[in-house]
């Protein structure tokens, strides 16, 4: 049975203290959410170019996709987390909007970390002849939920990234 990254349990996190600092709200920037939007369709270009590596068995290649799937992924989130959402938080006031956007934030780190699961595993035990038809069926697997994940972002998410006179 193919492990499953994106059903493991993620642990609990700590609640960060009431008087930590907040961070600096960003300024609007109209280009950002169609940068993301790119930056999810490389994400999801990786996955297909190390699924076609396999196919082709150059398993040399795979481990270079996934390395830069990793290092892609954790920009994406970088800026998500700096720049994406403390924007929406400053300026989003409805406490059901803000509860949903912390669900959809939650919801993307334990995204992120099945993902980096998946990498930390491949990177360990790289694919080979032996295990590439269970790196084959597993990579469908992360390339579904990811994709699931990336459309409800900007289906959602994204959509509530407005300049700031349209929050009113």
């Amino acid at each position: 049975m193919p492990i499953s990254f994106f059903t493991r349990k993620s642990r609990e996190q700590p609640a960060a203290p009431a008087d930590a600092p907040t961070q600096a709200t960003r300024t609007y920037d109209p280009n950002l959410t169609d940068a993301l939007v790119l930056e999810h369709r490389e994400l999801l270009l990786l996955l297909d170019r190390a699924k076609g590596s396999v196919q082709a068995k150059r398993f040399d290649d795979v481990k270079d996709m996934l390395d830069r799937l990793r290092n892609s992924l954790a920009a994406h989130m970088k800026r998500e987390t700096e720049e994406l959402h403390p924007y929406l938080t400053a300026h989003i006031k409805s406490e059901d909007r803000l509860a949903t956007l912390k669900d959809m934030h939650a919801g993307a780190l334990r995204t992120s970390r099945a993902l980096e699961g998946f990498l930390k595993h491949y990177g360990g035990y790289p694919v080979t002849e032996r295990n590439a038809a269970t790196f084959y069926n597993e990579i469908d697997g992360v390339h579904k939920e990811l994709k699931k994940w990336l459309e409800q972002e900007e289906g959602f998410v994204y959509t509530l990234y407005k300049s700031p006179e349209s929050y009113g």
